[in-house]
């Protein structure tokens, strides 16, 4: 019997001893999600999950024979637009010469200016139409627009995407967010701002340092990632800790644990 009540007073110590303001989350990294702006069939892909990557690469390519074939044909037609522009701009000089000096009359002399304008007008749209599609032309080189690396491949060669689908998703890992999910009554404790500690059990005795960016406004059952299924069944609001990981030991999808003071 002794022994039985001193290890339920044990027990109760213990508990007592647990940090009544720290909460348990996971580690999500600052992600990019990439999506196709076109679409096409997949010509390659030149990443992999896991791979670095850096700001300017290109990820995968889109077939974009259609587009190369209509940006030649556009080039062709200015080409041609800048030689009948010249041509009708040297008829409207000598035409200008010509009707000041009462040689032809003003309906000739303004039919030639017509159709300088004219031409001028198609020159200009024609050139307007090739910039746009030499701008459409990029958007079937898909490239990363931050330094990181591939965390979800969601296409492969061969397939089809359509404007809007994800295709990529990159982290950066200088960055990192650990979610906490914090009760009603412990949220006064939580501020905008606020620096927090930050320990993971992978490096015991270390102290990691965030600052909460993100507070919910809406109460939510607890994720069933988190705690236990007893207390996935309370309310707690979602807050965000950003925390510096210059090492990059931090890696997204694992555990930390933060103090609120």
């Amino acid at each position: 019997m002794k022994k039985y009540i001193l290890m339920l007073f044990l027990f109760i110590l213990s508990c007592s001893k647990e940090e009544p303001n720290t909460f348990s989350g996971v580690f999500t990294g600052d992600e990019y999600l990439i999506k196709s702006q076109v679409s096409g069939i997949v010509e390659r892909v030149n990443f992999h999950e896991g791979a670095k990557v850096k700001k300017g690469d290109t990820l995968l390519v889109i077939d974009h024979r259609e587009v190369t074939l209509q940006i030649k044909s556009l080039e062709y037609t200015v080409r041609d637009l800048m030689l009948q522009v010249n041509n009708a701009k040297e008829d409207l000089e000598k035409a200008e010469k010509l009707f000041k000096s009462s040689a032809i009359t003003e309906d000739s002399y303004k039919r030639t200016e017509r159709r300088y304008k004219s031409l001028l007008l198609e020159l200009n749209a024609a050139k307007y139409k090739l910039l746009a599609q030499k701008e459409n032309l990029k958007k079937f080189f898909v490239t990363s627009p931050v330094d990181g690396y591939v965390n979800k491949k969601m296409v492969n060669t061969g397939e089809t995407v359509l404007p809007g689908m994800s295709i990529v998703e990159l982290v950066r890992p200088e960055k990192v967010y650990l979610n906490i999910y914090v009760p009603e009554d412990k949220l006064p404790m939580v501020k905008l701002g606020q620096e927090v500690d930050v320990h993971i059990d992978a490096y015991k005795g270390r102290t990691f340092r965030g600052k909460v960016v993100f507070i919910s406004e809406k109460a939510e059952f607890t994720p069933k990632t988190i705690q236990t299924k007893e207390e996935r069944v309370f309310l707690v609001f979602r807050v965000k800790i950003m925390v510096e990981n210059p090492e990059l030991v931090i890696k997204p999808g694992i555990y930390g644990d933060a103090v609120l003071k």
